[in-house]
């Protein structure tokens, strides 16, 4: 368990370092996890920004699994 949350822990620092630099919007976020601003970063972003947090709203929380949602990641995956 510690390295398995150590090893993440990691990954979201340099994430938290890094990617706002190359991310295409930035959101904030209160402490209830609601979006309180956002800014996108460039004006000519062609396709639509589709956010997830992993809490289950794709990926189901014991195994991952996408096959509620499949039809659904199909359609996107289609119109690009």
């Amino acid at each position: 368990l510690v390295y398995f949350i150590s090893h993440f822990e990691r990954i979201t620092r340099e994430n938290l370092n890094t990617l706002s630099r190359k991310a295409n919007a930035l959101i904030e976020l209160d402490s209830n996890r609601d979006i309180v601003s956002m800014h996108l970063t460039s004006d000519d972003t062609l396709q639509p920004i589709i956010f997830t947090d992993l809490d289950g709203t794709l990926l189901d929380h014991t195994d991952y699994n996408t096959s509620n949602v499949s039809e659904l990641l199909q359609q996107l995956q289609s119109a690009h």
